[in-house]
């Protein structure tokens, strides 16, 4: 009988610890902290040409159709994305992403606002962007994406470029890896120039 009494005292002992639910990780500050951590390390990269430049663009302004007709897929294959829930989350993160004040270090951003007054202004005859950027901005300006991570948040995707007149410029998308605590780059492709 005590045997017994000390299988059963035994079955509810590890029943009660062994079954506790693993704490949930909360993927949007998981998604915000390695944001954070990647795009601190590129826009404070002074050997990245890229980055030179005084202004950034709030959003993203370069048109990632120009490199793949199906943006999902290829991240989907290029980050090794199982779970199309996640894909959707992360592109829905990319697309709504803004360059706050915290992350432009410095630089002048360009806001969303601005880019719609100029292209007004444009619709009238005045367009008023390019010497509005050369008397405002060293050597053009810059966009970044957030970036479109994997599942483990080891791996990321990033649109980037540069601006630096109506027919100079160029961008290009790379791709991260996270090992030992440090980003990499690990590939770089569709690269653009104008």
């Amino acid at each position: 009988m005590k045997k017994k009494l000390a299988y059963i005292l035994l079955l509810v002992f590890l029943l009660h610890f062994g079954c506790k639910e693993n704490p949930k990780i909360d993927y949007r500050n998981l998604d915000k902290e390695k944001t954070t951590e990647l795009l601190t390390l590129i826009i404070n990269d002074s050997t990245d040409l890229y980055m030179d430049s005084s202004c950034i663009s709030e959003n993203n302004r370069f048109l990632h159709t120009i490199f793949t007709t199906d943006l999902n897929n290829f991240i989907k294959t290029e980050l090794e994305i199982k779970k199309d829930s996640h894909l959707k989350t992360q592109l829905e993160l990319f697309h709504n992403y803004r360059i706050t004040k915290d992350m432009a270090f410095g630089k002048q951003i360009i806001t969303v606002t601005e880019f719609k007054e100029f292209a007004e202004k444009a619709e009238n005859g005045n367009y008023l962007f390019w010497p509005w950027v050369e008397s405002n901005c060293v050597n053009g300006y810059i966009s970044i994406s957030k970036p479109i991570f994997n599942e483990k948040f080891d791996k990321a995707l990033i649109i980037i470029g540069s601006m630096c007149g109506g027919k100079c410029g160029g961008g290009e998308t790379r791709t991260y890896q996270l090992e030992n605590g440090k980003w990499t780059i690990t590939k770089t492709e569709f690269e653009w120039i104008s």
